[in-house]
């Protein structure tokens, strides 16, 4: 009898509504009723299970769709943070429900774009920082060949305008020794020439 008895419970199902009709035999079943039919009813419970689920699955694929955006747009920050940021509350979310496997992997792979996010942040200031103080290098010895330029032009302009000096000093010390020497030849022959001239009147008085 206890067999009979267990195996009868497992085929009761209790009715939802509170009357079903049935239209072949036209009799009411109340709510409490028992049917031995060996069919299983899903309750209400049962469906909102079952929307449980649904909505846990739901915060899952939202998760680790984010988390994929996460990693994909990993180099542009402000779309991957917020997107980690975002997949790791849904998959929490997630995880309060009886689908866990997705919120899980949509944590993980959002953690993992946050963190891709940051090496890059990190990596593209410490390429800027190096970047800059090359080019603060690069200027210095710039400046350092300019102003080295600058002292050379300047020496070499000092040299020219010496050379300058010393080319007008050649130059007057010539003019002054060819006009010493032309007032000498100029002296020189007017003596001969006057000297020459009075032997020439000398003789022709002697003659005369």
């Amino acid at each position: 009898m206890e067999n009979n008895n267990n195996n009868e419970k497992e085929q009761v199902v209790y009715v939802q509504n509170d009357t079903n009709t049935n239209e072949n035999s036209g009799t009411t079943i109340n709510t409490g009723t028992t049917i031995n039919t060996g069919t299983t009813i899903e309750t209400g419970t049962n469906i909102e299970e079952e929307k449980a689920k649904n909505k846990g699955g739901g915060f899952g694929i939202a998760a680790i769709i984010l988390g994929i955006v996460s990693i994909v747009l990993s180099c542009i920050w402000y779309i991957s943070v917020p997107a980690g940021i975002l997949g790791i509350i849904f998959g929490i979310l997630g995880l309060k429900t009886v689908k866990r496997g997705l919120s899980i992997g949509g944590i993980v792979t959002s953690a993992i774009g946050i963190l891709l996010t940051i090496v890059l942040i990190i990596a593209v200031v410490l390429f800027s920082l190096s970047a800059i103080n090359t080019i603060f290098e690069n200027a210095d010895d710039i400046y350092n060949n300019s102003s080295d330029l600058f002292d050379d032009a300047q020496e070499n302009l000092n040299n020219l305008e010496e050379n300058i000096n010393n080319f007008e000093n050649n130059v007057e010390d010539y003019t002054n020794n060819f006009e010493n020497e032309l007032n000498d030849a100029i002296e020189n022959y007017g003596n001969d020439f006057e000297e020459e001239l009075n032997n020439t009147i000398n003789e022709a008085l002697d003659r005369i």
